[in-house]
Order: structure tokens, then sequence, then C-alpha cells
């Protein structure tokens, strides 16, 4: 299975934060007393934007629209029920959760995962502090995140050549089958063999 490239995480992080942006210009521009909503509302879009591209480089449509559908109806009761910063954080919980079902095969690549997402919260909150720009504080987030490909989608025993998983045991037993099979082959041709000779 392969993975999005860095490259195309950075595009992403670009497009999502210039999305942001627009939308909160276009929502100012309508409903010029609703700045609040109108951030929840880019903070949303850009949230199913980045699972829309998740989805994408995943080429895989096993569950994608449950997935869609549990998120859209998650962000919907968040945004009509959350302040701005619970919101935010149940934005980057979807995010990462979305990504450890995805793309990860074990809790501690999803651990990691979920260090990498705070790591952008961090930086993005640095940025938004010295710059007061959205644009630079949501693309510094999505830059970070562009870095979850890294992350190996197993670890423990295996990163080590001590493959553990489900799919090593059932390879050594197809492989063990095989010998068997060969084995009986030539033991019957012996038997054989030897029935012509006697």
């Amino acid at each position: 299975m392969k993975r999005p490239s860095i490259i195309g995480g950075v595009i992403a992080a670009f497009c999502l934060a210039f999305i942001a942006v627009v939308l909160l210009q276009v929502d100012a521009l309508f409903f010029p007393y609703a700045y609040y909503y109108s951030l929840k509302t880019s903070i949303a879009s850009i949230t199913l934007a980045y699972l829309i591209y998740l989805l994408w480089a995943k080429k895989s449509s096993h569950g994608r629209i449950l997935l869609l559908f549990s998120v859209c109806l998650i962000l919907g009761m968040g945004y009509l029920v959350l302040s701005l910063t619970p919101f935010i954080l149940l934005s980057m919980f979807i995010i990462w959760l979305s990504r450890s079902l995805l793309w990860h095969r074990s809790f501690i690549a999803a651990g990691a995962d979920g260090v990498l997402c705070g790591l952008g919260s961090i930086f993005s909150t640095f940025s938004w502090l010295h710059t007061g720009s959205l644009f630079i504080a949501i693309w510094c987030f999505f830059l970070l995140q562009a870095l979850f490909v890294l992350i190996p989608q197993r670890f423990g025993l295996e990163c080590f050549g001590l493959d553990t998983s489900n799919e090593s045991e059932s390879s050594k037993q197809m492989q063990y089958s095989e010998e068997f099979t060969r084995a009986h082959k030539s033991a019957e041709n012996a038997i054989g063999q030897m029935m012509q000779r006697s």
C-alpha cells in the first residue's frame, strides 16, 4: 500500500490553509457579526477536506462512506454544542483517529501520530500568537501533519525483523504446508519406486 508523499502533504497544507482563510473572509462578508461561527465553519470544512484527502490517498473503498458519515455527524454535533477550543481539539482528534484507522497498524504507530498532532497544535498556536495570521497557523499545523508518512505502520518486534503479526504467522503456515506437500510427494514417489523394484 503506497502512502501519500510529503510533497503531497505540503501542497495539501497550503490548500487547506488557503481554503480556511477564503471561507472565513466570505463568511465575514455575509455574516459580519458571526466571526466565532465563521471560524468554526472554516475549521469543520478543512477537517472534512483533509479527511477527503486522506481517503483519496488511501485508494480503498472499504468503509469510506461510513467514516465520512461518522465524521460529519460528530463535527455537526460538536459545531452545535462545543465552544471554539474544544471544537478545535475535536477536529484534531478526528484527524488523528482517521489517520490511525486508515494508515497505522499498531498502537505505538497511532500514539506517534497523536504526538505529531500535539506538536502540530503547539507550533500552530505559537505561530498564531507571534504572527496573528490564521493562514500561517493552519499551514504550520498541516505542514507537520505531512510528516505522518514517515511513521512506520507497525512498531515493535517486527521493526527488528521479528514479525509477530497474524500476516507473518499465516505466511509461515503456508510455507510449512507447501514444504509438507513437497515432502509428502517425494515420499510417495520414493515408495512408488521401491514398489516397482520389488
